[in-house]
């Protein structure tokens, strides 16, 4: 039985590259994965793929640095295979240029993308178990490297690209054989929420 057997994923941004592979991954560990991306067909091609695999997977299309089609993104999901308990933030963007050529559309763009729609997703899942009577939420920030910060968390949120908290102890939980580095799986950037 896989790891995430039972659970309910949405993923952001989790039609190609590596938010494709987490979709695929979760999948494989027995997850049903709602994916949410702005390329409809590209996550309709990854829901395919887990379907094939005998796993469940749905696609929907959202733009994530706006709230109401993430707020309609989530709900579709939540009725296609209930209440999620999983939220995987992989959404990202990055703008190559020059710091000095570079607008404030673009700086603007880069952070709704980045870390508003972080906010968005994040808001959205909880509001929908607090509506539920989960009324608890603790978030969580993890760092790249693989030390967990010390405040301890559950389900796993990934930040994909972008601003991220780093924990205080970042130089010393970094040292090869620190105790925290044996604590927390090997993902880079992540939030988390306990459902």
């Amino acid at each position: 039985m896989g790891r995430l057997a039972g659970k309910v994923a949405v993923i952001s941004g989790g039609a190609t590259g590596m938010g494709g592979a987490a979709s695929l991954l979760f999948a494989a560990e027995g997850a049903s994965v709602a994916i949410i991306d702005r390329d409809l067909a590209a996550a309709q091609a990854a829901a395919q793929a887990i379907t094939a695999a005998g796993g469940r997977g749905f696609a929907f299309q959202a733009d994530v640095s706006q709230a109401d089609q993430v707020a309609a993104a989530v709900a579709a999901a939540e009725r296609a295979q209930g209440p999620a308990n999983v939220l995987f933030n992989h959404a990202g963007t990055i703008v190559i240029k020059p710091f000095l050529d570079t607008t404030e559309a673009e700086w603007d763009w880069l952070h709704a993308v980045n870390v508003k729609s972080m906010f968005l997703m994040t808001k959205a899942g909880s509001a929908r178990h607090a509506g539920a009577g989960r009324r608890q939420h603790r978030l969580h920030q993890f760092d790249q490297r693989r030390g967990r910060h010390p405040d301890g968390g559950a389900v796993q949120h990934h930040q994909g690209r972008g601003p991220h908290v780093r924990p205080r102890h970042r130089g010393r939980v970094s040292r090869p054989g620190h105790p925290l580095q044996r604590r927390l799986p090997r993902l880079y950037r992540h939030a988390a929420w306990a459902a």
